[in-house]
């Protein structure tokens, strides 16, 4: 029984070191790509303070530069109208064109494709791994202490010792 305390033992531990390393991995690739998001970010959020107070200026100039060009086919109303109505249409093609350029610019940011591979392995490996642990507590619960030996030929053999109690009961006494 000490013997599969142990080995359960060693396997938890062993899962955790690999469940450690697959975290460190994952760290490693996600926290550039975060530190270079969040500087993109806060750049960008300062870009936009500064140019949404340099619009208000441009939009006031461009507004009456707009207006020259309608004071004479119009009255000063319609002119000032025509002309700030202008300018809001330019300034809403430069945010389109902003928009997608920001949206591009997102889209590239990476998956961390190497952890996601690593973790997957991991989780397959793990499996098998507990797979073959379980059929081998099964085994040495019903055949005894398991011990690997090699033969005449040199080839690695795995022998159970032990008492047989479980495989030698007749079928009438498991029911």
């Amino acid at each position: 029984m000490a013997d599969i305390e142990s080995t359960v033992s060693q396997i938890t531990s062993d899962i955790r070191t690999i469940v450690r390393g697959e975290i460190e991995l994952a760290k490693a690739e996600v926290i550039p790509g975060v530190k270079k998001a969040g500087l993109g970010a806060g750049l960008l959020a300062g870009a936009g303070l500064v140019a949404a107070l340099a619009v208000n200026v441009l939009f006031l100039s461009l507004g009456f530069a707009f207006t020259n060009l309608f004071w004479e086919r119009t009255s000063p109303v319609g002119a000032f109208g025509f002309g700030f109505l202008c300018a809001a249409g330019v300034y809403l093609l430069v945010a389109a064109v902003l928009g997608v350029l920001g949206f591009l610019n997102v889209k590239k940011l990476r998956t961390p494709q190497a952890a996601m591979e690593q973790v997957s392995k991991t989780v397959d490996a793990v499996g098998g791994a507990a797979d073959t642990g379980l059929a081998n507590v099964r085994l040495i619960a019903t055949r005894g202490k398991k011990v690997i030996t090699r033969d005449e030929t040199g080839q690695i053999v795995t022998v159970f010792s032990g008492p047989k109690h479980l495989t030698d009961r007749p079928e009438s006494d498991a029911s």
